[in-house]
């Protein structure tokens, strides 16, 4: 029998006995005392105290090693951002990078959970990427600590940038009645999401978990991969749904992390509106980097041909960095075939179809309605691929 791949289960590895809800409250109320606080200086540091003591209180409190370790990786950080996020040579992709790196040997140990490691090895290289592209201004060592460790993002993001942050603790928070009730509307809403939709969407795939021989036909098939999609994407953007609302309470802005998402025209659409944060992370920091050497030292020829095989790669990457199995492989290789498909699909309609039938093809409600419902399977079948191990279907 095949087990489910834990998803978005940070809640876990709370060591606490004190209810998270209870603890949760208390630093609300805390929180929202300290960002009307008018004094610039002391508001900083307390709202960057409070995120890191309740970082730890609610992940590392009986590992408070592995914290540690988290302390003195951003403090690393912070002077190699400092000291070489503006250079023009090497050392900035040194300092871009050595998050990325320091991820990657965290995630590849195996001698314990690191919570959070990835979004914030993400966020503190985005700050880096910030201050070389000249969006930001060095932050301050308190205000710096305090973005790494900002609850709300620190366990399943969003990546969202420094520059929002710094514009958000500038000044002293001012109540707005109405932007309030946006708020608890948003949180209320990630609510529904986590706790009904994904309840009934996780009850199908439970049972098709627990009933192998009932997957016998497509159709039983098609209503567990739709009930798969619609797991992770409540239960993921449920969360940052809260998290956003939860910021925005304190008027911290976060940035989006989905846009729709089940209602994509095709995969390129998805991965543009599906966890937007790391699709924009990636596209700054990775692919338009590459498509621009490619241009430079093989012509634009190479980056019709090579942008799809580099975008390609980077979604087989992604899928692994969930974990190195056979099945997320699979997840991303089913991906990345499918924008390689489309991005010579595209190229065929534009350049070779005739105009009349690119109209008819592209243009019309018809055509994208079907577009729509083809990536809402396809998507839907690789999402099976979190929860059902393939080898018990190749053994």
């Amino acid at each position: 029998m095949s087990e489910a791949i834990p998803l978005l289960a940070w809640y876990q590895n709370i060591p606490l006995d004190i209810p998270l809800a209870n603890l949760l409250f208390f630093y609300a109320i805390i929180s929202i005392c300290t960002v009307v606080i008018p004094n610039d200086t002391l508001r900083s540091w307390l709202l960057s105290t409070i995120n890191i003591l309740a970082v730890y209180l609610i992940f590392f409190l009986e590992a408070s090693n592995i914290f540690i370790s988290y302390i003195l990786v951003v403090f690393a950080q912070y002077f190699l951002t400092k000291h070489f996020g503006r250079s023009t040579n090497l050392t900035y992709f040194i300092a871009l990078f050595t998050p990325i790196g320091i991820m990657i040997l965290f995630k590849a140990s195996s001698l314990a959970v690191y919570v959070g490691i990835s979004y914030l090895m993400f966020r503190i290289s985005l700050l880096t990427y910030e201050l070389q592209t000249e969006q930001i201004s060095m932050p301050s060592l308190i205000n710096y600590f305090g973005f790494a460790f900002f609850l709300p993002t620190f366990t399943i993001g969003p990546i969202s940038p420094y520059s929002d942050y710094a514009a958000s603790i500038a000044t002293p928070l001012r109540f707005n009645p109405k932007l309030i009730l946006v708020a608890l509307d948003r949180i209320i809403v990630g609510l529904v999401k986590l706790f009904f939709i994904s309840k009934i969407a996780h009850s199908f795939i439970a049972y098709g978990l627990l009933n192998l021989d009932w997957l016998q036909s497509w159709g039983s098939i098609l209503i567990v991969a739709i009930a798969s999609y619609i797991y992770i994407y409540s239960n993921f953007s449920g969360f940052c749904d809260v998290m956003i609302g939860f910021s925005a309470l304190l008027d911290i802005k976060i940035q989006e992390n989905f846009d729709h998402t089940v209602i994509a025209r095709n995969l390129q659409d998805f991965w543009s509106k599906m966890h937007m944060t790391l699709s924009t992370y990636i596209r700054y920091i990775i692919y338009q980097p590459l498509c621009f050497h490619l241009m430079r030292n093989f012509g634009p020829g190479a980056v019709v041909n090579g942008a799809p095989f580099v975008m390609a790669a980077t979604l087989v990457g992604i899928a692994l960095w969930h974990g190195v199995t056979l099945n997320f492989l699979l997840f991303g290789l089913m991906h990345a075939v499918g924008m390689i498909v489309l991005h010579y699909y595209g190229f065929f309609i534009n350049k070779i179809v005739s105009k009349p039938w690119k109209r008819i093809l592209t243009g019309n409600p018809y055509a994208t309605t079907v577009s729509t419902i083809v990536t809402f399977i396809y998507v839907s079948f690789s999402c099976l691929l979190f929860f059902f191990d393939v080898n018990i279907f190749i053994l």
